[in-house]
Parts: C-alpha cells; structure tokens; sequence
C-alpha cells in the first residue's frame, strides 16, 4: 500500500482514518482509497470471520512510492511475466494450498511473516518438507524458490544453525542451497533446472541435516523458464 502520496513520510496508525472510509456499519464493511498496488486500486475490508474458502490479507505492508519502485517483485510487469510461465504453484502455510500439493509437514514449522506479507515453512536437525506439483513431460521445467533476504543463521540456546539444505526432484539432488542473508529485507528469487521426467507431476523436497535449517521458503512453484 502506497501512503506517501497523502501522508508524505508521516504516516502512522492514528491517519487510518484518512485512508479508509465505512461502507456499512451493521455489516462492518469499509473500502480504502485508491492506495493498493500494483494498479492504485481500493481495497474491500470485512470482518475475518466472514471469509470462507478465498485467499485473504491480515496485514498489509505500507511503502512510499520511492520504496515501491526499488522493490522488483512488486512490478506489474515481473508478476505478469512469471505468471505467465507459471505451470503450477505452492503457497506455504496457506492450509488448503498445502493440502492441495500434497505437503509432506510432520516435524516442520511454519508460519506468517508481517515483514514480506506472506507465509512461510522451514524445518531443521535432519528434518525434511516438500510438495507435488505439476511439470510439462518431457520437458525444461524450473524450479522457482522465493526467499527473505536477509535469512541466515539461527542462534539458538543449543548451538548456531546455517540454513544450508538440499532441494531434490522425485528423489535426485537439484541444488545444495546456502541462505546467507545477504539479499537485504526483501523477498527473492532462485531458479534451478530440474531432471526431465515423463511423468506430470514431480516431489520436490527440502532437506535439511543434522546441524542445519532447511528454508524459510516462502513460495515454490514451476516454470518453463528463468525469468
């Protein structure tokens, strides 16, 4: 959500009001301004109880137009680009998504994160997660993997954990990943090229070792090409 326009660098949570108007009271409906991006649209709020079997928002992330721009996922132009050679898609923590793609999640944690707007799974000390998605047989299918940038290692009470892990492809090493966290506080992309199969369909594992994480992931999915 872009604020700068009406609120320059000021804004804070007591100018909601200035950005979001009541469209009912009995139903508690409200509608922002023109402020979401991409496309300057406005925003329907309802309560969260309301919501059945959609995808939705809690949170939403607030950026000035300077920000916006410097943040390369959030053009139109790139999410029009991978969605259009997107086959298919796994939205971490996202119940029904996972459920979907067949998550393999025992002994994982997942979870929300405010500062990237989306969910997220890891899982750590020889723990593994992983998901079925759809590939073109016969085909170059990629691997798109989105990461926070900033993740690295995790201090814990019982030693230091590098998110050093291994991605596999019905069972053949695709890439031995290395999270350093030196992309900044942003989400990003990584590619890799999978085996060929004449099959449709393909698991794809996360693994972490004995003394390491594996993710955070914050969205897999598979493409016909790099972008």
């Amino acid at each position: 959500i872009l604020v700068d326009d009406i609120f320059g660098e000021g804004f804070g949570d007591s100018d909601l009001d200035r950005v979001i108007e009541t469209v009912d009271e009995k139903t508690l409906t409200f509608r922002t301004k023109a402020i979401g991006e991409p496309g300057k649209i406005s925003l329907s709020l309802i309560p969260f109880f309301q919501l059945h079997h959609q995808r939705y928002t809690l949170y939403f992330q607030t950026m000035t137009k300077e920000q916006y721009d410097k943040e390369g996922l959030t053009s139109v132009s790139y999410k029009d680009l991978l969605a259009s050679v997107t086959i298919d898609e796994v939205s971490p923590f996202e119940q029904q998504s996972e459920i979907e793609h067949k998550g393999l999640l025992k002994n994982t944690r997942s979870g929300y994160a405010t500062e990237a707007s989306r969910g997220w799974r890891e899982s750590e000390r020889g723990k593994s997660f992983g998901y079925t998605l759809k590939v073109v047989p016969d085909s170059d299918n990629y691997l798109c993997v989105t990461y926070w940038g900033s993740d690295s290692n995790l201090w814990a009470p019982d030693g230091i954990f590098s998110r050093k892990f291994d991605i596999l492809a019905d069972g053949r090493l695709v890439a031995n990943e290395h999270l350093t966290g030196e992309r900044g506080n942003r989400l990003y992309q990584e590619f890799y090229l999978l085996p060929r199969t004449s099959r449709d369909k393909m698991e794809i594992i996360f693994s972490s070792s004995e003394n390491t994480l594996a993710g955070r992931i914050f969205g897999a999915s598979i493409t016909t090409k790099i972008i």
